[in-house]
Parts: structure tokens; sequence; C-alpha cells
């Protein structure tokens, strides 16, 4: 095989893998039971009635594994999901049904297709966020920065040993008499005992990392903002006119060689904000995982643990208004590098989706 037609292989598994992950977050299957009681026998009219009943239940049942804030947003739309079930539900298969005649009970189960892309777009449409008007909408900016493992120094266990040693004595003495006259005889005998102790100390391993914003993980997170009807502004068009106060850079740089950003950092950024008119400053750190051999495709998948916040900055001093993670989300591809820049998108877009559900419920934009 030629390089082009291995290229044009590599292209074409690569799209699958990211149409894989699009539809992945479109289309969710959930379960649901549903049970009615019928008269003399069981009618079309019943079985119907128990087949919406159990979608309803695999629809509640769908909602109830929500976070809280995206759960509090469904809610507000149920009914109208409800209303309209052939519209949000792709497919719906029968898992189970069963007809109690003793108890005159019909009762079905099944696993429902259910297009969550459409639920998420009819939750924005009905967000205070989408609805503003230009104007009064306020700005948002982020910083969004992914670290892997660039080097790792393991260090060898050290040895404390201690020993005490304890002597103990012993004496008798015995007097012989005789014809002869007395003796005296005198015994001495000695017990040493010896104590041993110590510790061993196990020094943490000392990491290096490789720090990046990608641009697949930036994309990702402007496209759920935009979307949702925040007026987005990029850092890196902040730093210049900010004087430095926010420097992506300097993001880069905490995250590279400590477990969380500096506060000076975070307070400079948040600064940085307030004097320029932007209002929420979102937050997100990732750690990239190796990468391993997905035993179901036989693609390489990578995984990668997410945390967000967003900071309202327009007070005195700024205050969280949305926060997730840590959570973990995996992409695959035909090599590492692919897997990664997936996994990268797929969690800065569930993470940035995340932030979005807890700000709408507060009517925050």
């Amino acid at each position: 095989m030629n390089c082009l037609s291995l290229r044009s292989l590599a292209v074409i598994v690569t799209l699958f893998s990211l149409c894989w992950l699009e539809t992945a977050a479109q289309v969710v299957e959930a379960r649901g039971e549903g049970s009615v009681a019928f008269n003399m026998r069981k009618t079309a009219a019943d079985e119907r009635l128990a087949l919406e009943l159990a979608q309803r239940s695999a629809v509640a049942n769908f909602a109830s594994n929500l976070s809280e804030a995206k759960r509090r947003e469904f809610l507000k739309i149920e009914q109208t999901v409800l209303s309209d079930l052939e519209r949000y539900i792709l497919s719906t298969t029968i898992l189970d049904e069963t007809t109690d005649r003793t108890s005159r009970r019909y009762t079905v189960t099944v696993r429902i297709q259910l297009q969550a892309g459409l639920i998420d777009e009819l939750i924005a449409r009905n967000s205070a966020a989408l609805n503003a008007n230009e104007p009064d909408k306020s700005y948002l900016s982020f910083v969004f920065v992914a670290r892997r493992v660039s080097s790792r120094t393991e260090f060898d266990q050290r040895r404390t040993v201690r020993s005490l040693e304890e002597r103990i004595g012993e004496e008798s003495e015995r007097v012989q008499i005789s014809s002869a006259g007395a003796s005296l005889e005198e015994r001495r005998s000695v017990a040493t005992v010896n104590t041993t102790g110590g510790s061993t100390l196990q020094k943490a391993d000392q990491l290096l990392y490789e720090v990046s914003s990608a641009m697949e993980m930036n994309a990702a997170v402007v496209d759920v903002f935009s979307t949702a009807g925040f007026a987005v502004v990029e850092a890196e068009f902040l730093e210049a006119e900010s004087e430095g106060k926010l420097s992506v850079a300097r993001f880069r740089q905490d995250f590279g060689v400590g477990e969380d950003l500096a506060a000076s950092t975070l307070r400079s950024a948040a600064m940085a904000c307030r004097e320029l008119d932007v209002r929420f400053l979102a937050v997100g750190t990732m750690d990239v995982g190796m990468s391993e051999r997905d035993p179901v495709s036989g693609l390489i998948r990578v995984f990668v643990s997410v945390n967000g916040k967003v900071y309202d900055v327009s007070g005195r001093f700024p205050r969280t208004v949305a926060s997730v993670g840590p959570v973990q989300y995996s992409g695959v591809g035909p090599d590492a590098q692919v897997a990664e820049r997936n996994a990268l998108s797929l969690a800065g877009r569930a993470a940035a989706d995340g932030l979005v559900s807890q700000m709408r419920t507060q009517n925050l934009f």
C-alpha cells in the first residue's frame, strides 16, 4: 500500500472517530418500564398505553442521570418533550413484556435511543442567555490548558535502621561448708537483648509536564459558550490590552510544575478582566493520560481528566459561580496523537457544557 493510500485510510478512520464522538454525544440510551391494568382481556390500546408509559419512564431515567444543574434545566422543558415523544425518541426496543392474567396487568420494558442533541437545543432556546439582547450580555473569557507527563524521576527508598542493645545481669552466691572449712562459690550470668527498628522513606516521583492549549480544545469551548448565547472573547485577545496581567503563558507555566494554578496568576487574570469589563472568567485544567489500545475497536484510546470553574469578577472579590470536575473522558483514534486531540475536544466540550448549565440555572449571561 502506498503512502497516499495510508494517508487516505488515516483520514477516513479519523473522520469516523470524530463522527462517532459527535453521535455518542447527541444520542443516549435509557431504559424504562410501563404497566397497565386491563379488564377481561388485554387490548391493543392497553399495549400502546403501556409502551408510552415505558417511554416516559425511560425519559425520566435519562433525566435522573443528569447533573443537578442540567436536571433543573430539563425540568423546565420536560412537558414539551413528553408531549412530543416521537420527535425526541429515535428508536424504541422492547426488551421484555409480561401479561399477568391473575392480576390482569400488562408490563413492558423498553430501551430507547433519545436524541439528547435536540433536548439540548430546546433547553438553550429557553435560556435567558440566548434570549437576551446583545448589548445586555456580559463578556466571558476563558483559559483552558492541558498537560501530559514529559519526564518522570523516581527516587529509591531510603531505609533508616536503629538498634538498641540492653544487657541484663544476674548474680548468685553460695556458701559451702565442709570438714576442711568453708568455701564461697560465686556465679554470674549476663543476657543480651537487641531491639531493632527504623523507618522507610519513599520520596514522591518528580514529574515534569508539557503544557499546551490545544486548538481542538479551545474550539470546542468557544463553540459551547457561543452556542449557549454568551459573548465570548478569547484570552489571547486580552493579553495586550491588559498589559500582561492576564497571561496564558503564566497559566501554562504554573500547571507545568505544580498540581494547581498559582493564586497570584488567578488574581492577576481576574483583575485584568475586571479592568477590561469582562465579567466572567472560565478556567479549565486537563491532565492527559497514557495511550492504550481499545479492546473493542482496536483503536488507540487516551483518557483526559478535566476540572473547570467560572468566576464572576465584577464584584470586589471574584466569586465562583460554576464548577465541574474532576471528571474523565476518553477519545479514540488511529494513533495516540489523534486520540488525544479527540479526547481533549470531548473533555473541553463536556466541561464547558457543565459550566454553561450551572450558569443558565442562575440566569447569568
